[in-house]
């Protein structure tokens, strides 16, 4: 079995690493909320 040292270090740059996609993720998610509205008029004109 790997050490508890390793184990640890392992799991820090795991949860590192899912806190900055999840901050990406979160940035990514923001700009089509913003683009939404802009579409909806846009699609009520053509109804």
């Amino acid at each position: 079995m790997p050490s508890a040292e390793a184990v640890k270090a392992a799991d820090t740059l795991l949860l590192v690493l899912w806190i900055n996609s999840g901050i990406t993720t979160h940035t990514l998610d923001r700009e089509p909320r913003w683009r939404k509205p802009r579409r909806k008029p846009a699609a009520g004109a053509t109804r």
